[in-house]
């Protein structure tokens, strides 16, 4: 993992999130973070997605849990757990996902995990 030499706090964040995690990104991947409850949020998402790609749902995207919690097994899911509560939903499992629920430093772990993110906001 890349050390931030700008901030050395979040290297500690990020550490301690990882290895709650128990992250193993694949080089190259993307997180993609559904913010949107608008169906053309999630189309255009399932249409990028690749294998080994995250999605995180955060604010009204959570109210796609389920339909996030079907994709392929090799695609990690998380939803904010604040956001989840908030909404007053639960965290979905299915036979192939199951949706972790994490906090806001893990949050930024993730984001310095993967590869690249890309915002779903439409």
């Amino acid at each position: 993992m890349a050390q931030n030499t700008v901030n050395p706090d979040v290297n500690l964040i990020s550490e301690a999130a990882t290895i709650k995690l128990g992250a193993t990104i694949k080089p190259g991947a993307t997180l993609h973070q559904l913010m949107s409850n608008q169906p053309s949020a999630l189309t255009q998402l399932l249409t990028m997605i690749q294998p080994n790609d995250g999605v995180l749902l955060v604010a009204d995207g959570c109210y796609r849990i389920k339909e996030v919690s079907a994709l392929d097994k090799d695609n990690s899911v998380y939803a904010l757990k604040a956001d989840i509560d908030m909404r007053g939903l639960t965290a979905h499992s299915s036979a192939n996902t199951k949706v972790m629920c994490i906090t806001d430093d893990e949050w930024v772990a993730l984001t310095l995990a993967y590869a690249r993110t890309a915002s779903w906001i439409v």
